[in-house]
């Protein structure tokens, strides 16, 4: 088997590893370093895989009061036992706070733990379980909250009717215009000019003028 053979096979053995360690003062569950250490070790040394860490530098910073952070740069080395010339390496950065002289410990603790989690996929789940039984330990079942009910929606004010839609009047044919009043000679009221109207006929046309100087004048002039 090659290098990545060995790793794929050795993640498959290993599967997941359970959450034993407890930390009380922020009350959350976590895979112990031991675990993981001890889970790996005995397979890699079966396949015949080598992990190796190197320090490429550190840094000491103030967190203020007495508390100190650690942060490492650091390399790992992946090597196939039977064939040294299969090999990789990464970078890996890793840190601690602390409050004595236990950074760099805890730094490289941290840093071998997720190394070995990271390579091999290691997870908490059980992936063969049934998905109906798998929970977090850290979390609750939710519990599904009753809906408040809902206030009715505001009925609508009624709509006053459309009014009623009036039919359009018939067009109806514009009636002529009456004929201009002219002047004209009424021989039963003298010579003198007097005045006369044009009366029309039904077809809107001035047919003869008509003498208006007395109601009872029934002299006609034919147009």
């Amino acid at each position: 088997m090659n290098l990545w053979q060995k790793l794929a096979a050795i993640s498959k053995e290993i599967g997941h590893i359970e959450k034993t360690g407890k930390n009380s003062h922020f009350n959350y569950n976590f895979i112990e370093h031991s675990n993981v250490v001890a889970t790996c070790r005995e397979i890699m040394f079966e396949y015949g895989v080598e992990v190796d860490l190197e320090v490429l530098d550190g840094q000491f910073l103030d967190s203020g009061g007495k508390t100190t952070r650690t942060a490492l740069n650091m390399r790992y080395y992946v090597t196939n036992a039977d064939k040294p010339d299969e090999n990789f390496n990464r970078l890996w950065f890793s840190e601690a706070m602390d409050q004595q002289d236990k950074g760099v410990n805890k730094a490289l603790t941290a840093a071998e733990k997720n190394i070995f989690m990271k390579l091999y996929h290691i997870s908490d789940v059980d992936l063969e379980a049934d998905e109906n039984d798998i929970q977090s330990p850290s979390k609750k079942p939710v519990q599904s909250q009753p809906r408040p009910a809902q206030a009715p929606a505001p009925s609508r004010p009624a709509q006053a009717p459309a009014p009623a839609q009036v039919a359009p009047r018939p067009v109806t044919q514009a009636q002529p215009i009456p004929a201009p009043v002219g002047n004209a000679i009424c021989p039963a009221h003298g010579s003198n000019l007097i005045k006369f109207k044009m009366v029309t006929g039904s077809n809107g046309i001035a047919t003869r003028m008509q003498c208006c100087l007395s109601p009872g004048c029934e002299y006609r002039v034919a147009v």
